[in-house]
């Protein structure tokens, strides 16, 4: 019930926004921005903005504009927002089948409907703009990087390197999945908790958390705790100290002047 009203609410957001270049709630954003990139690119101006080449933005979304733009020059707002949809609903599908391998079937069912009735996630399916995309490709690189942890077989590897590279190509903070790949890859502490996970049954069949995700998250709990302390000492030595306004002596600015003085008489209310 609640993924099928997910799935409805994204239906009509994409219907109601139309083929508008904005959506009537939208908050506009870098949206012209994009849309300009691609103008240029089709008028074989190159990635420009005025004739000047640029790389502020990264390449990917504004290709998928100028390539949609050439398919259909008068909806393609439309179009982009049908694929949209799509890549959303995908999004969705994946994370509870990722859920489900890591938390079981009660776990998988739980990420489908969260992801379906995510606020931010409803709101950019009708917006001109990268997140959707960029949660497509991240919970792609997830799911990969688990098989390639998992089954160690070099396609999943080659997988993970070409959907980071297009993730990074699609937002510029995505150019740190490499990395997160390469510390997996070479045996980051993480990886026995991430075994631990998955071969842990967190959900009961009803959705309610077992025995032994309440022991996981309880053992994890010291561990948060004492680097989070020692976060904050390290903090606190490296804050820099200010000094005492008591006990150092007054400065004076300027040229100084003998403050005057206004000496009001009382009234006096004398007898006639």
């Amino acid at each position: 019930m609640l993924a099928t009203l997910g799935v409805v609410a994204r239906l009509a957001i994409v219907i109601l926004a139309g083929n508008r270049l904005t959506a009537p709630w939208s908050g506009v954003g870098d949206v012209q921005q994009y849309v300009t990139l691609a103008s240029n690119l089709l008028a074989g101006d190159g990635f420009s903005y005025a004739h000047v080449p640029t790389a502020f933005r990264p390449p990917l979304y504004p290709l998928l504009l100028a390539a949609l733009m050439w398919l259909s020059p008068a909806r393609w707002p439309a179009l982009l927002r049908a694929v949209q949809l799509a890549v959303s609903l995908a999004t969705a599908w994946i994370s509870s089948r990722l859920a489900a391998r890591w938390f079981g079937p009660a776990g998988g069912r739980i990420a489908l409907v969260a992801a379906l009735l995510l606020p931010t996630q409803l709101y950019f399916t009708g917006e001109i703009l990268t997140e959707c995309t960029a949660s497509f490709l991240g919970i792609l690189f997830l799911v990969h990087l688990d098989d390639a942890l998992q089954f160690n077989k070099p396609r999943s590897w080659i997988l993970v390197g070409l959907i980071a590279g297009l993730a990074a190509l699609d937002r510029f903070n995505a150019a740190a999945l490499p990395l997160i790949a390469a510390a997996f890859a070479l045996g980051w502490p993480v990886r026995p908790a991430l075994e631990e996970r998955r071969s842990a049954q967190s959900f009961s069949p009803r959705g309610w958390p077992t025995p032994q995700f309440h022991s996981m998250v309880m053992r994890s709990i010291p561990r948060m705790r004492a680097s989070a302390l020692s976060r904050a000492c390290s903090l606190l030595r490296a804050a820099p100290r200010k000094a005492n306004p008591r006990s150092s002596s007054p400065r004076l600015v300027g040229p100084t002047q003998p403050s005057k003085l206004i000496h009001r008489s009382a009234p006096s209310f004398g007898t006639n």
